[in-house]
């Protein structure tokens, strides 16, 4: 994801590694985000980008937020900067250009330097040990987990749970993947 010009990829090592195209040249290949200054290799599980940096959900590793420049600064958010647990499995950007994480322990938006967890999450977003996927449609945030397709409305502050359990048409819950197909549908497996 990123400019029409500019891939990211995350790496096992923690590094980041921005994918250039040049005119005329091709893809130059830019390791001066590959800096692995805080933690021992904790896996990158997600990416998202805004104007001005790309930020890496990191497994066992809280969240990186690097400039999107080479000479850039980086800064590193955990529990004590609000994120319900360091253990990420997927970082978003919104429509609104808001910044989403989505943790072991729950979910989270990034607002004026800090992590605030939305009030009253289900269990399925708290307790679900597997990967929690972020997409957004229709005007809701989606997260698939381990326990079913959680939908958070985010200007009412509200969830519903969708799983075999609540009179929908689900046969299962355990969902890894969750993608935004258009006309109002969200794709999930």
């Amino acid at each position: 994801a990123g400019a029409d010009d500019e891939i990211f990829v995350g790496t096992t090592e923690g590094g980041l590694l921005r994918l250039e195209y040049v005119s005329g040249v091709g893809w130059n290949l830019d390791r001066s985000l590959a800096r692995n200054d805080y933690l021992p290799a904790p896996r990158t599980t997600g990416l998202a980008v805004s104007n001005d940096h790309v930020w890496a959900a990191r497994e066992y590793g809280g969240v990186r937020r690097y400039a999107r420049t080479a000479s850039g600064s980086e800064a590193f958010y955990g529990r004590a900067d609000g994120l319900p647990s360091d253990d990420l499995r997927d970082i978003f950007k919104d429509a609104s250009g808001r910044i989403w994480a989505t943790t072991a322990l729950g979910l989270a938006r990034f607002n004026a330097g800090r992590w605030i967890e939305p009030a009253q999450q289900p269990s399925a977003l708290i307790y679900s040990p597997g990967a929690a996927r972020l997409a957004e449609g229709g005007g809701y945030l989606w997260v698939a987990t381990a326990a079913g397709l959680v939908r958070h409305d985010v200007a009412a502050s509200v969830f519903k749970v969708y799983d075999r359990y609540n009179q929908t048409t689900m046969d299962y819950d355990e969902l890894t993947a969750v993608a935004r197909a258009g006309r109002g549908y969200v794709a999930m497996g």
